[in-house]
C-alpha cells in the first residue's frame, strides 16, 4: 500500500510537470519528455497494483490451506458435550502438531468451572495426542472465559 501511495503522489508530480510545461513557452521536446515520464510511471502503478492483488490472494490461499484443519476427533466432540455444562465442543487435529478445542459452555458457568473443564480435557487429550500441543479454549456466549495451553 506504501509502494501505491509513493506511485500515486509521483503521478501528481509528473502530471503537475506536465501542466506546467503545457502553459510555459518552452519547446515541443520537453512536453514529450514528461508526457512520456508520466505514461511510464502510470505503466510501473498498474504493475504494482497488479503485483500487490496477486499477493495478497496468494496469502488468502495460503492462511486458508494452512489453518484449515486436517481432521476432527468425533469420539471426544460427544464425550465433551454430554457433559452437563459444556453446549457445544469442537476438537480439531491438525497434522502440523496441535489439538485445537473451543468448548461453548452453559450462562451458569464460572471461570473456576471453565478452567477445571479446560485442565480435564487437556491433560486427557495430551494423553492421547502426544506428540501434539493442546490448545483450549472456554467460551460463555461471546464471552472468553478462559484458555489454556497444555504441552
Amino acid at each position: 500500500m506504501k509502494k501505491f501511495k509513493k506511485l500515486h503522489t509521483a503521478l501528481l508530480v509528473g502530471a503537475s510537470l506536465v501542466l506546467v510545461s503545457a502553459c510555459s513557452n518552452g519547446e515541443e521536446a520537453e512536453e514529450q519528455e514528461v508526457a512520456e515520464v508520466v505514461e511510464v510511471e502510470l505503466d510501473e502503478a498498474e504493475e504494482v497494483e497488479g503485483t500487490e492483488e496477486e499477493s495478497e490472494e496468494a496469502v488468502e490461499l495460503e492462511l486458508e490451506s494452512s489453518s484449515a484443519p486436517d481432521e476432527t476427533d468425533a469420539e471426544m466432540i460427544e464425550q465433551m458435550e454430554a457433559e452437563e455444562n459444556v453446549d457445544e465442543a469442537m476438537v480439531y487435529v491438525t497434522d502440523d502438531g496441535y489439538v485445537l478445542v473451543s468448548m461453548f459452555v452453559n450462562e451458569g458457568v464460572d471461570v473456576d468451572a471453565a478452567e477445571v473443564l479446560a485442565q480435564q480435557y487437556g491433560e486427557e487429550l495430551l494423553a492421547k495426542y502426544a506428540d501434539h500441543v493442546v490448545d483450549i479454549e472456554v467460551l460463555q456466549g461471546n464471552d472468553f472465559l478462559t484458555h489454556l495451553v497444555v504441552e
